[in-house]
């Protein structure tokens, strides 16, 4: 699944990445207690208070401080939900950015006592990119009465500065209009978790016209996206006579195709983007594929997913360019 390559735009690449470590914490919203997440939290400096007004001194920030970041820092908080169950709640925010790689956003989730989540969205649709000055965003949420903890922050995705200022949280009529997507499928819900734990096997790479196998260890660690709306694998394995490869996979709910997205990326910086479904069988079977022009040829990717046992999962990968058969890999791991 490594060859060739499709270019997502910016909102699958955030996709990819918006996982973070799950706490909770049992603060009012009078007292709220921030701590600093992310996929790579050690590569950012995180904190202030992102209630102050734009421009005070203290107010939130979340600050790249390695030359290269391989992932996204979030600086986050949650207050109880039993205030707000039943009604719908808005949280503005105001950023600001310098330098930004990628992307600043801001995200809101409401979770229940097992730290599912009921609702989530975020500002991925305008993500902040460069230098920029103070821009307000807003994202509304239903709280189901089975909700335990609402729980937000802003995220800085790769490297630059962001700030955060303004922030307030409230609740606000049925006329003020959701911005979020509906939550996954059950039966999606229990595909993404199957990925959870940490995986090891081989990839093997066969190329069309060429005779010997290409064999290459791969261990693979699956662990629940932000929000819970899917799974994110990532791994590494050790191509000879060049580096280790790292690589990092994103099974997602897509509502607007109706079926299953998946993206990938490699410490290359490359990305694909693969869209499906899975069917209705016990286990499932996942069925993706990806497509591009490069230089005026269609390329396409077909994967499909399977697992063997409870233990497994395998992964089939064809190879085309302009309908020519390229190349085959298929990837056997066994949960350990």
């Amino acid at each position: 699944m490594t060859n060739p390559w499709i270019r997502s735009t910016w909102r699958g690449l955030c996709a990819l990445l918006a996982f973070a470590v799950l706490s909770a914490f049992a603060t009012a919203q009078t007292e709220l207690e921030w701590a600093a997440s992310g996929s790579h939290p050690q590569e950012y400096e995180m904190g202030g208070d992102p209630a102050v007004a734009p421009g005070t001194d203290g107010c939130g920030f979340i600050h790249s401080i390695t030359e290269e970041t391989n992932g996204f820092g979030t600086w986050m908080t949650s207050i109880g939900a039993a205030p707000y169950r039943g009604k719908r709640v808005r949280l503005t925010a105001s950023l600001r950015t310098a330098d930004v790689e990628q992307g600043a956003l801001l995200w809101l989730r409401v979770d229940d006592a097992k730290h599912n989540a009921l609702a989530f969205d975020n500002t991925e649709d305008e993500p902040l990119t460069g230098t920029s000055d103070w821009k307000e965003f807003t994202l509304v949420l239903d709280v189901a009465e089975e909700a335990d903890s609402i729980v937000f922050g802003s995220l800085l995705l790769k490297g630059g500065e962001m700030w955060t200022a303004d922030l307030k949280l409230d609740a606000v009529g049925s006329d003020v209009a959701v911005t979020s997507s509906p939550p996954p499928p059950v039966s999606q819900s229990a595909l993404f978790q199957r990925f959870l734990g940490v995986w090891e096997g081989n990839i093997v790479s066969t190329q069309e016209g060429v005779d010997e196998n290409m064999v290459w260890p791969f261990r693979l660690e699956g662990r629940p996206m932000l929000g819970g709306e899917g799974v994110l694998l990532e791994g590494s394995f050790d191509v000879p006579d060049y580096k280790s490869h790292h690589w990092s996979l994103c099974l997602l709910p897509d509502s607007r195709h109706g079926g299953i997205s998946m993206l990938e990326a490699t410490s290359s910086g490359e990305v694909n983007l693969f869209r499906g479904s899975a069917d209705e069988s016990d286990p499932p079977a996942v069925t993706l594929e990806a497509r591009d022009v490069i230089q005026g040829i269609v390329t396409t990717q077909d994967l499909n997913i399977t697992f063997p046992d409870e233990s497994a999962v395998e992964f089939n990968t064809v190879f085309r360019m302009g309908g020519r058969l390229v190349m085959t890999q298929r990837t056997v791991l066994k949960k350990q």
